[in-house]
């Protein structure tokens, strides 16, 4: 009954990966991966961790659902996203889930790691 629940996803990963150290899960509303990336950015930066896995997952039932655009508000009125466009009028909602393996540069270097992207500490 309570393995389901969205806020048991960190801790259940954990274990079926057999991971150990700190697993949490947050909650931010749109933002929710981004705040999940700067949290292990900063364990990673403060030494709480030597690696981190963060990502989102967002799946709403029905599938197929419509909402009512109002001018001014979050949602586009012509149903496309056109981010960073003068014509952009708002968002659509969606589904997915993403994950990234987080380490420090120097770390991911010393043990022959592929590195795909860098986030650059710009303190």
């Amino acid at each position: 009954m309570l393995g389901n629940d969205k806020d048991f996803l960190p801790t259940r990963i954990s274990y079926k990966l057999n991971l150990h150290g700190p697993s949490m899960s947050v909650q931010s509303a749109c933002s929710t991966s981004l705040v999940a990336v700067a949290q292990a950015c900063q364990s990673l930066m403060t030494q709480g961790c030597d690696m981190a896995l963060a990502g989102a997952v967002s799946v709403t039932f029905p599938l197929h659902r419509g909402y009512v655009a109002q001018e001014g508000g979050l949602a586009s009125m012509d149903g496309h996203c056109r981010p960073f466009d003068e014509q952009a009028s708002g968002t659509v909602f969606g589904h997915g889930a993403g994950i990234v393996l987080l380490k420090r540069l120097e770390d991911a270097i010393a043990d022959g790691d592929q590195v795909l992207a860098v986030i650059r500490d710009l303190r």
